[in-house]
């Protein structure tokens, strides 16, 4: 169950809440409220205070110094990281959008995403065409449709994309073209609303 949805999630600072996205997600597999129930995020950011008090006596070479604490990251399966560190190096706009409608998927969703790259790149290699893959990411009508193979793709083709899943009940569509190698920076993306 995603946190938003059902459920009341209160915590006493917002970095409770990133915190745990960090760790798990706003997802919560086996809770079940009871109706009217809410849900008290605390004491989340032990970690990530950790790394700031490490950081800042690095500053101050007179004072005890701790273990290096590295800062706290969100575990995403690799190709997913990759994509979503190629998203972060491009300017604001569709780009971040699409990083964050991405970070917004379940880990069970990233996993099979994961492998769907896989398969997607093996068959972009073997006969040299586009291939895609959709991904819806809300109940509210929201997809991610992710191109990869010969480009780059153009607007307009993106569009056609977008254009197939409005057709099929979509109202909002990301559209990512991305050869697989973040090295190359080779990644377009756009935002589509019926």
């Amino acid at each position: 169950m995603r946190a938003a949805r059902r459920l009341e999630l209160e915590a006493a600072d917002e970095l409770d809440l990133m915190m745990l996205y960090l760790h798990q997600g706003l997802w919560f597999e086996d809770y079940r409220p009871r109706k009217d129930e809410s849900l008290h995020i605390v004491n989340w950011t032990d970690e990530l205070d950790r790394h700031f008090l490490y950081k800042q006596l690095r500053t101050r070479p007179n004072k005890p110094q701790l273990d290096p604490v590295e800062k706290p990251t969100v575990t995403l399966p690799e190709a997913v990281d990759r994509l979503v560190s190629a998203l972060e190096r491009k300017e604001l706009g569709p780009s971040l959008s699409c990083a964050i409608a991405i970070l917004d998927l379940h880990s069970d969703a990233l996993r099979k995403v994961e492998e769907a790259f896989r398969e997607m790149r093996h068959r972009v290699v073997a006969d040299g065409r586009r291939h895609t893959l959709t991904v819806p990411i809300s109940a509210a009508g929201h997809d991610l449709v992710f191109v990869e193979g010969p480009g780059p793709l153009t607007e307009q083709e993106a569009a056609f994309y977008a254009r197939v899943r409005f057709s099929k009940g979509s109202v909002k569509v990301y559209v990512v073209w991305w050869m697989g190698d973040p090295s190359t920076d080779k990644l377009s993306t756009w935002v589509f609303e019926r």
